[in-house]
């Protein structure tokens, strides 16, 4: 049986996916996915959706600085695997 919260942004993912066929100029659809794939520990795809709702929305600085937090995150967290790896 799957994880309750697993389902409900599988689900969530859905809806905003459908939202945003419908309409892909809202820059908080792709906020709001973004978010979900980070829950999920999904860090590329948040990184992503946060970088089209960026280009939607230039001008928002606080996504700005989230989306320079996670790639550092990221970028940091693939290094430090690479030497686990070694």
């Amino acid at each position: 049986m799957r994880n309750f919260s697993v389902l409900y942004s599988e689900k969530a993912i859905e809806a905003v996916s459908k939202a945003i066929i419908i309409d892909p100029y809202i820059p908080l659809l792709y906020v709001r996915l973004g978010g979900i794939y980070k829950e999920l520990g999904l860090e590329k795809e948040a990184i992503e959706n946060w970088t089209k709702a960026l280009f939607l929305d230039p001008t928002n600085e606080e996504l700005q600085e989230e989306l320079e937090l996670q790639e550092l995150y990221f970028h940091f967290s693939i290094y430090n695997s690479f030497y686990l790896i070694i």
